[in-house]
């Protein structure tokens, strides 16, 4: 094996040079780094050898991996790892042995097979009915949200002895509305154009409070435990959305907030506390290429590190701002900048 660092720099490197996904998991007592390009249908999977003060990677002997479509995103689900892919497929994820199944023979579980698989519902998939945009984990469950047929849907299971789904078709037209803030059930089928009306991002809020961003400005919520309300509309920011986060108040954790940086380098600040809701917008110096909510940090591109304050239902953020120079430190947010990457983890 060759040095550790240099190798550690050649797979960093490698993962920077086109927009990429990376997730690091756990099987079997060992740890494997998974990277993946998005749009893109190759998987690579590195082997993380954890030594007295030394991490080395070393690549599995068929550790690229071409699957039949795009790679959506790879979650764990009840301790087992599965591949999502764009058309519908689910592959579970063996990485000592790269793939349990042969990439001719996607493992779609239905109720007929092995105790283990039982309470994983994703036999209808296999018709790929649903192609799948965006995915989150709940608690016991998953939720996908794609097109189907004529509609784009959001579909949510759980993981129960009836295999237990609910869908909430969304018309695009309703999205549209301009209201601030409004409430309604959402049904119908609509024609669409994938690239242009709708791209979303789910963002689990608690147990049971599902966020979806939509690159059209609007934002919308739902509760998985009670369906029959719909998809409900928080507020419509009619600006495209860029970054979309949620944090807890450092005064009080009932409160959330959720960042959402525009476009246009605006930064919305949406304040929520049960059915009450409070909305903000800051200016900030310079176009926003990353935001930690964890300790409210923003970064612009031109090396200005804000830090978010007064995060409290009924009161104004308030920003403030100093100057860090980034290179200087180490950090080099070129590509972020060029919109090559989104920096926040998922």
């Amino acid at each position: 094996m060759m040095d550790n660092t240099n190798y550690f720099s050649e797979v960093v490197n490698d993962c920077l040079q086109v927009p990429k996904c990376m997730k690091i998991i756990k099987e079997k007592e060992q740890s494997f780094l998974l990277i993946w390009s998005c749009n893109s249908s190759l998987l690579s999977i590195y082997k993380i050898k954890e030594g007295n003060s030394s991490i080395s990677f070393s690549g599995l002997s068929n550790n690229d991996l071409r699957f039949s479509a795009s790679i959506l995103d790879i979650l764990n689900i009840q301790s087992m790892n599965f591949i999502f892919l764009i058309n519908g497929l689910v592959y579970k994820l063996d990485s000592t042995h790269a793939i349990s199944n042969s990439l001719e023979n996607p493992m779609v579980i239905s109720q007929d097979q092995e105790e283990v698989f039982k309470y994983i519902p994703f036999a209808d998939l296999k018709q790929c009915d649903l192609v799948i945009i965006s995915a989150c984990l709940i608690k016991n469950g998953f939720v996908l949200f794609g097109k189907k047929m004529s509609a784009f849907t959001i579909q949510v299971y759980h993981f129960t002895d009836i295999f237990s789904k609910f869908d909430l078709p969304i018309t695009i037209q309703s999205l549209q509305m301009t209201s601030a803030v409004f409430h309604s059930v959402l049904t119908g089928q609509i024609s669409y154009d994938l690239k242009r009306c709708l791209f979303p991002d789910l963002k689990v809020v608690d147990e049971e409070l599902v966020l979806v961003g939509f690159n059209n400005g609007v934002v919308g919520w739902f509760s998985t435990c009670r369906p029959n309300n719909g998809l409900q509309i928080l507020c419509n920011l009619g600006q495209p959305i860029k970054l979309f986060h949620w944090i807890s108040s450092p005064l009080n954790s009932q409160y959330l907030a959720l960042l959402i940086t525009l476009t246009n380098g605006l930064l919305k600040v949406i304040m929520v506390d049960g059915e009450q809701l409070s909305s903000h917008t800051l200016f900030l110096p310079g176009k926003v290429v990353a935001a930690v909510g964890v300790d409210h940090k923003i970064v612009t591109s031109d090396g200005i590190n804000s830090s978010l304050n007064n995060i409290i239902l009924g009161t104004t953020p308030t920003i403030e701002s100093s100057t860090l120079h980034i290179k200087e430190r180490g950090y080099d947010y070129t590509n972020f900048v060029n919109n090559q990457y989104d920096p926040i983890i998922r």
